[in-house]
């Protein structure tokens, strides 16, 4: 977030703006960008601004950064990189953090259970909505929609109430199976 407060800064944006940053897997941002957009296929990006009437700016971008290797082809290196720091980090956020990009890899990789046992291993609990959310993409990619209810529901449940783009993100995927 160091970074959406210099960029606002840089841009000199009103006072009160703010920027959610969401990321995404490949699959996730496959379906964010057909429902936003109406286009088909994977981008790395997309960003949206609200202007307010005092002039600050609320922001949402969506961001896939599996979406360079996936486009290259590179899903492997992906994996073997993400094993890599979830091997040798030092901290337990790191590991939870690689755990989480490793199973939206695996996800794009459509090694769905291998990614499932990923996000059954113990993660902070900060970590919990986007760990549940991740979990609801694997089981739809599964056709289990009523787990995917389950877990989508638990993610805005564990969701931090001042995360505006990460809880629509979340909402839309469940409404996309009939909430």
């Amino acid at each position: 977030m160091r970074v959406a407060k210099r960029v606002l800064a840089w841009e000199r944006a009103p006072a009160g703006s703010h920027v959610d940053i969401t990321l995404l897997s490949a699959a996730a941002m496959r379906r964010l960008n057909r429902r936003a957009t109406g286009r088909r296929g994977l981008t790395d990006v997309l960003a949206y601004a609200l202007p307010h009437p005092d002039g600050s700016i609320q922001g949402d971008v969506y961001i896939s950064p599996d979406a360079a290797n996936f486009d290259r082809g590179e899903l492997k290196s992906a994996r073997a990189q993400l094993q890599w720091v979830l091997e040798r980090a030092p901290s337990d956020e790191l590991r939870d953090l690689a755990r989480l990009r490793l199973a939206a890899v695996l996800l794009d990789d459509k090694a769905y259970d291998e990614a499932l046992t990923l996000l059954e291993a113990k993660h902070a609990e900060p970590m919990a909505a986007q760990y549940a959310a991740l979990k609801g993409d694997i089981l739809v990619a599964k056709n289990q929609a009523a787990e995917a209810k389950a877990a989508y529901k638990l993610a805005l449940e564990k969701a931090d109430r001042r995360s505006d783009a990460f809880r629509s993100s979340v909402q839309m995927r469940l409404d996309a199976l009939g909430g």
